[in-house]
């Protein structure tokens, strides 16, 4: 059968066009919730925690049931809880501006938030850990996830600046809720496709997952951490995980509930400031070829975390009102940084853990990233004054700076001869 459309031209537009939607959602949902109740970030807190705490929970065993005979199921059921979750969050936040106490609706809201947001981690993990590294050659694997981040990275400049000016209007955040809708459908078909092509995907594999693993959840998820730990990428997993403690990102719902109370820029700056955080973010997927062919992926991988560290450092010491712009500054161009890393922590992890164990080992991955993000939620849920945001700030700081450590003093020393010959 002629293909219609390339696997990875359909994977990668699959991709942009529900990033599309997720980053419009993800500047529309904070300052949502930061009209509920004004001067206090303990909404937005209570949200995001809720939503964290169930992908830390779910994502490792969820991941378990993904399998891999049943892929393209799998991710239509994932892209189903999107919509669903979307849905409920916008129907409760509508009758949230219309007379309804808000606390009795932010226990609904935050249950339509849990759908959505392990739907979209479910959906993340199958194809970034099981479509893209079974479908494509390892020689390849930098390409393509080039090639997707920085499809992400385009929306993520496109969709702040577009969701911003559509938050000034009433129906603005309808309209993005209703849009996120058809970036689903759009994928959903995108996928199929590619499933058609790829007779690799349908005959699935035989080193899927085991049954034990539903019957006994808690022992196997320790049994799971344990698989991951001995794997050459876990240090940088755990690097990974400390970049999620963190306020100072563009696109984070801290920061812009903040910006929104504290400093009171309006939505279109705030959705500005996302855009330029994406469009510097896109730089690192057309270089990180040719770098980490010259560099390394494992010394790309510290110099780009160094690089983050250091504008994160900038950042915290021009906290004032005064400064702001050099505070957003710092903080948008340490994405360099960022994404350069999270490339290269993406394609070890690809190339290095065997396929049987692979989305299992994401599993985790997703796990130890969201319990750090719980962490910061936790304690954003403790000082939600906007006064205490700056602790928020020194707290995300020392944790990368963390992080920069172990990926030093585990990867810039003599290592694997054999596992540095395949990631040369």
């Amino acid at each position: 059968m002629t293909k219609i459309l390339k696997s990875n031209h359909a994977v990668v537009i699959g991709r942009a066009i529900t990033k599309f939607g997720d980053h419009a959602w993800d500047i529309a949902v904070p300052i949502a919730l930061t009209k509920m109740n004004p001067g206090s970030l303990a909404e937005v807190a209570a949200y995001y925690l809720a939503t964290t705490l169930s992908v830390l929970l779910c994502a490792p065993r969820l991941s378990q049931w993904f399998n891999k005979s049943h892929r393209l199921q799998n991710v239509m059921v994932a892209i189903a809880m999107q919509a669903i979750g979307i849905l409920t969050v916008t129907y409760f936040l509508y009758k949230a501006g219309h007379g309804k106490t808000s606390w009795e609706l932010l226990l609904p809201i935050i249950v339509g938030g849990i759908i959505a947001k392990v739907g979209a981690n479910l959906s993340d993990i199958s194809l970034a850990s099981d479509w893209v590294p079974t479908i494509f050659h390892r020689s390849t694997l930098a390409k393509v996830n080039s090639q997707i981040r920085r499809a992400d990275m385009l929306m993520e400049v496109i969709a702040p600046v577009i969701a911003g000016f559509l938050l000034i209007m009433p129906t603005g955040f309808n309209f993005i809720a209703i849009v996120n809708i058809f970036t689903f459908i759009a994928e959903a078909i995108l996928l199929t496709i590619v499933f058609k092509n790829e007779s690799v995907l349908q005959r699935g594999s035989d080193e899927g997952g085991d049954d034990s693993l539903i019957k006994e959840p808690r022992r196997n998820f320790i049994k799971s951490f344990k698989l991951a730990s001995g794997q050459y990428v876990f240090p940088l997993l755990i690097t990974n995980a400390c970049l999620w403690f963190t306020v100072l990102t563009p696109h984070g719902s801290l920061l812009t509930a903040y910006l929104k109370e504290a400093i009171l820029l309006p939505e279109s700056t705030l959705g500005i400031v996302r855009g330029l955080g994406a469009l510097v973010g896109v730089l690192p997927t057309f270089i990180y070829e040719p770098l980490s062919k010259k560099l390394g992926i494992v010394k790309l991988a510290a110099y780009a975390i160094t690089f983050q560290i250091t504008c994160l450092m900038v950042s915290l010491f021009a906290l004032a009102p005064s400064s702001i712009n050099l505070f957003l500054g710092a903080i948008i161009i340490s994405r360099l940084g960022l994404y350069g890393f999270t490339l290269a922590e993406l394609e070890i992890l690809q190339r290095t853990v065997p396929n049987k164990i692979r989305l299992e080992v994401a599993g985790i991955r997703s796990s130890i990233n969201y319990f750090s993000n719980l962490v910061l939620y936790a304690s954003a849920l403790f000082l939600s004054q906007t006064s205490q945001f700056p602790i928020l700030c020194w707290a995300s700081v020392i944790v990368i700076f963390i992080g920069t450590l172990i990926t030093w003093r585990r990867y810039m020393v003599p290592g694997s001869k054999e596992i540095q010959e395949m990631l040369s």
